[in-house]
């Protein structure tokens, strides 16, 4: 984002005009500083003569916070919905001037119906777009439309919470449903992370039923069944470490052992494999003659990754 002399002055009378608005009104010059102070970190005057003398100025960056300190310094308190109004109030009319990464992000959520702008890390911007349809969200710096420069990419990615806020806004998109999309694309990545297990997995329940039992033996010997002691949770551990190995390291961002389908097959793969290892101990101390450990977990294991895995399927 950056000013010149013409946008300085707009937004300013914008943004003391929001905050008269507001009950909030500040002296004529106080107010044109505090505007610059927020935008670009200098008073309005020493603002101005660099923008004039270099055709523009960089934005610093710009949070919620930052603006609440600056008009708090003039014994102007607001909250942060209110910070992010006012900022959005007062670049509007000039946003394609300040930012044609964002006006053109406003453009592309407005257009787009249950789509909103999130703050996103792992983006080299600090922003992703995200629907309630699709799971994930798309980061902003794949969307060659974009083509922000190296110095507008730093500053989007230093502003992304206030960005975000602010094109929301200036998209006709509330706070409000904006957390309505959220929670749907949760739901949507919840479903998806299900559905990636159960087919990766659904692939391999005859190498994957063998490394648990593999691991099981290694924990419970064979030789001293009588004396096993065997508990849930040393169970679920062998279960979980086995899934969380057996996943890979593929990158595939969506395939995790603690997703809801994961968990059941995990608790009740551990559960099956107690009972048959309670079994087997109590078969051991009546001296009767059983099957050998290695297959009746092997059964256990295959019985109990089909029958969760086909509920998915179903």
């Amino acid at each position: 984002m950056q000013f010149t002399h013409q946008t300085l002055t707009s937004t300013s009378k914008r943004f003391s005009d929001s905050l008269k608005e507001m009950g909030l009104e500040l002296p004529f010059s106080s107010t044109q500083n505090t505007w610059a102070q927020i935008v670009v970190g200098k008073n309005f005057s020493a603002a101005v003569a660099c923008a004039n003398g270099q055709g523009h100025i960089c934005a610093v960056p710009i949070t919620e916070e930052s603006i609440q300190a600056k008009l708090g310094a003039r014994s102007r308190e607001v909250d942060s919905q209110a910070a992010a109004d006012l900022f959005a109030k007062a670049i509007r009319e000039d946003l394609p001037k300040l930012s044609i990464s964002m006006a053109k992000l406003v453009t592309f959520i407005g257009g787009r119906e249950q789509t909103c702008l999130i703050s996103a890390c792992s983006d080299q911007t600090g922003l992703g777009i995200m629907d309630a349809k699709n799971a994930g969200y798309l980061p902003v710096s794949n969307m060659r439309f974009i083509g922000a420069e190296e110095n507008e990419v730093a500053w989007l990615r230093s502003s992304a919470d206030l960005v975000a806020t602010t094109v929301n806004t200036l998209a006709g998109v509330n706070t409000h449903q904006s957390l309505e999309i959220f929670a749907a694309n949760s739901r949507a990545g919840n479903e998806k992370e299900d559905e990636v297990f159960a087919q990766h997995f659904g692939a391999r329940i005859e190498p994957c039923s063998q490394a648990i039992v593999e691991q099981i033996l290694k924990s419970f010997d064979p030789l001293s069944a009588k004396e096993w002691a065997v508990d849930f949770d040393d169970v679920r551990d062998i279960v979980f470490d086995v899934f969380e190995r057996e996943r890979g390291d593929d990158g595939h961002n969506w395939l995790k052992p603690e997703c809801a389908l994961g968990e059941a097959m995990i608790d009740h793969l551990a559960a099956r494999l107690r009972e048959t290892l309670k079994w087997l101990r109590d078969q051991a101390n009546d001296g009767a003659e059983s099957d050998s450990p290695l297959e009746s977990l092997m059964q256990t294991a295959k019985l109990s990754m089909r029958k969760i895995l086909s509920v998915q399927v179903n």
